[in-house]
This record gives C-alpha cells, sequence and structure tokens, in this order.
C-alpha cells in the first residue's frame, strides 16, 4: 500500500469516526428514547395487555413492518428527512413490541433487573463499539458468519415459539444472541467507520444490536433470580 493509499484510509476513517459522534450517535440515542417513551406511555395507559393480546401472529405482524422500515430506511438513506422518519417509526414499532414483556417483569416485581439489563447492555454496547474506534482494525470479515448465525437464531427462536424449549436451552440460546450481537456491533461499527452505511442506516443497526442484547440479557437474569 501507497503513502498516499494510507492516508486516504486514514482520513476516511476519521470522516467515520466524526459521523459517528456527530451523526450516528444522536440518532441512535433519539431512537432509544422514543422506544422507552412508547413503552412507558403504552404501560401507563393499560395496552400491555392489548398488546399481548395480539399474540404470536401480531407479533410476527410487527416485525414485518419493522423489517420493510429498515430495508425502506437503507433505501432512502441520503433522503433527508424521510430516512429519520423511518427511524422513528421503526423505534415506535420496537417500543410496541416489547411492551407485554417489559410489564410483564414490572408486574413481577422485576423492575431492578431491567435497570441492570440496561446497564450491563450498555457496557458490552460501549466495549464492542469502542474497539474499532480505537484499535481500526476492520471487522468486514464477520459480516458472512453473522449473517449465517442470524437466520439459524431466527429459524430456533421460530421454532421455540412452535413447540417451546427447556429453560436451559434457551438461556443458552439467549447466550449466543448476546455473543454474535455484540460481534454485530464491531462489524456495524467497521462498516460506519469506513462509511459504507448512511447516519441513519448505521444508527439503526446499531439500535437493533442494543436491543437484541437487552432483551436477552433481560431473560438471562430474569430466569436466574427466579
Amino acid at each position: 500500500m501507497t503513502l498516499g493509499n494510507r492516508l486516504d484510509d486514514a482520513n476516511h476513517t476519521e470522516k467515520g469516526r466524526l459521523k459517528f459522534f456527530t451523526r450516528v450517535m444522536p440518532i441512535f440515542a433519539l431512537m432509544l428514547a422514543i422506544t422507552g417513551l412508547v413503552t412507558g406511555a403504552m404501560i401507563e395507559l393499560g395496552y400491555a395487555s392489548t398488546i399481548a393480546q395480539w399474540g404470536m401472529l401480531g407479533i410476527i405482524g410487527l416485525f414485518i413492518v419493522q423489517i420493510i422500515v429498515y430495508i425502506s430506511a437503507e433505501a432512502f438513506r441520503d433522503a433527508w428527512p424521510l430516512n429519520i422518519i423511518f427511524a422513528i417509526v421503526f423505534a415506535t414499532f420496537e417500543g410496541i413490541m416489547i411492551t407485554p414483556i417489559i410489564a410483564l417483569y414490572l408486574s413481577a416485581g422485576f423492575g431492578y433487573i431491567i435497570m441492570q439489563a440496561l446497564l450491563l447492555t450498555s457496557v458490552i454496547f460501549f466495549t464492542f463499539a469502542a474497539i474499532p474506534l480505537v484499535t481500526k482494525k476492520d471487522f468486514s470479515f464477520l459480516g458472512g458468519f453473522l449473517i449465517i448465525m442470524v437466520i439459524a437464531l431466527i429459524a430456533i427462536s421460530l421454532f421455540q415459539m412452535l413447540i417451546g424449549f427447556p429453560t436451559i436451552i434457551s438461556l443458552a440460546v439467549s447466550v449466543v444472541s448476546i455473543i454474535v450481537f455484540s460481534l454485530f456491533i464491531l462489524y456495524d461499527m467497521t462498516k460506519i467507520l469506513q462509511e459504507d452505511w448512511g447516519a441513519v442506516s448505521g444508527a439503526i443497526s446499531l439500535y437493533i444490536d442494543f436491543m437484541v442484547i437487552f432483551l436477552n440479557l433481560l431473560q438471562i437474569l430474569a430466569s436466574t433470580s427466579e
């Protein structure tokens, strides 16, 4: 690699770092705040049981909508303000989806576990996000492996919803999910720093990583506290 190429790569990375702190993180924080506000409002207004009554088909329907919104956000990644609208809609639907889960833990007196899971998720998230920032290592090679793992996890989750798994297997799936999406943070950060992704699509990707880790940590902590 020539000196010119090295300088170009360095400048590219610095631009990616600037975009991460000034554009990606504010959108990421906004999405988390919206999800928290929507979930809190739904619980406060008494809609948790109504959403729970939608059953598996309702949750799958919301999940499909989120996929469509994510694809749309990526397709319109440079179309401001349409892309940020997609991010807000995505976070809103996530808040609706997790309302019955959060309400269930709160009603069981597990509010402290929710806070523990949130704290641990934040530690994991910022630790793994810092690795590409500090080392400038390229983790894009993880992409193919992570896609395969996500497909496998989705298939296992659907199978679990249909027939149910023993607690120990469910916990093992949660542990694997946490590991996979922690590695996804490395991959997503690389894409953001290399400016392969727009600020909104990058924020949505990191948001998904955060929420998956949080929900799986919540399940593990609740199971070990029973």
